[in-house]
């Protein structure tokens, strides 16, 4: 999806935040997988990359 679709990939990528309640949510012009992806590779062992 980077290299066939760079424009959908940033903006799956980038964005998001803690909304008051402390979940994530889709925000700032992007849904915010980049952080989603960092955090399962840090607490679920995995080797996800993008």
């Amino acid at each position: 999806m980077k290299i066939t679709h760079p424009e959908q990939y940033d903006f799956v990528m980038r964005g998001g935040k803690f909304d008051s309640e402390g979940m994530w949510v889709p925000a700032n012009g992007g849904l915010g997988f980049k952080f989603v992806i960092d955090w399962l590779n840090e607490n679920g062992n995995l080797n996800i990359r993008y």
